[in-house]
């Protein structure tokens, strides 16, 4: 009879697998935006050549900072970032 506060008993197989969640799921530095840490769902390339997620970088330009967050180069405007179809590609992958 099973106790109402135990769980039924698991096979030896069933204990020693272990669960994966999606917390657990290493991300690639390379694959985060440097802005929000975040995976880029849109990575688009400034003109200092550093990859950003498309919403993170205009979100910096529009707060009036013209500098890139990693090198502190100028950055011109959001009209130069250019899609990174290289990283979207293996992020999908």
């Amino acid at each position: 009879m099973a106790l109402p506060w135990r769980s039924p008993k698991t096979s030896s197989k069933t204990k020693h697998m272990k669960r994966t969640s999606a917390a657990e799921i290493s991300i690639p530095a390379h694959f985060r935006c440097p802005i929000s840490s975040d995976l880029m769902k849109d990575p688009v390339t400034a003109s200092t050549g550093i990859t950003y997620d498309r919403q993170s970088i205009e979100t910096w330009l529009e707060q009036g900072k013209t500098t890139c967050p990693v090198t502190n180069q100028p950055l011109r405007n959001k009209d130069l970032l250019v899609p990174n179809h290289s990283v979207r590609k293996m992020i999908q992958d």
